[in-house]
């Protein structure tokens, strides 16, 4: 395995030096192969798209409006760049959140799941994510 020497800047903001195998990202980490731009846009479009069967106004602030800014923000700290396997599990952690919140019914998951992976090139399989 080859290894590639990198400098990046870390949460405290000082400067560090590490080798970490090509092919993985600062955090050493595989990127997942997802088309990010497709991935993100999926993701926002069925937050979008699944109907809300809640009631609460508040729930669907926490649950909804609060994970889709998180995704947002995330979209935009990533850049286009290919996103690691926490990266995109962390994603679909907070549309499952959305789901719960708008309690969408497991078939209407599988549906957009499905739908995720097929456009952005996502493997739910890689990733241990499942409609339920």
């Amino acid at each position: 395995m080859t290894h590639t020497d990198m400098t990046h800047t870390d949460m405290t903001g000082t400067y560090t030096s590490g080798t970490y195998p090509s092919g993985t990202d600062v955090t050493g980490q595989d990127p997942t192969g997802t088309d990010s731009a497709a991935f993100f846009a999926a993701v926002l479009k069925t937050i979008a798209s699944t109907r809300n069967h809640a009631t609460d106004q508040a729930e669907y602030a926490r649950g909804v409006l609060e994970p889709a800014g998180r995704i947002r923000t995330t979209e935009q700290e990533t850049d286009g760049r290919q996103l690691t396997v926490h990266e995109t599990d962390e994603v679909l952690g907070l549309l499952e959140t959305t789901f719960r919140a708008k309690r969408t019914p497991d078939e209407e998951r599988e549906y957009y799941l499905r739908y995720i992976e097929r456009v952005s090139g996502v493997s739910r399989a890689s990733l241990g994510v499942s409609a339920q």
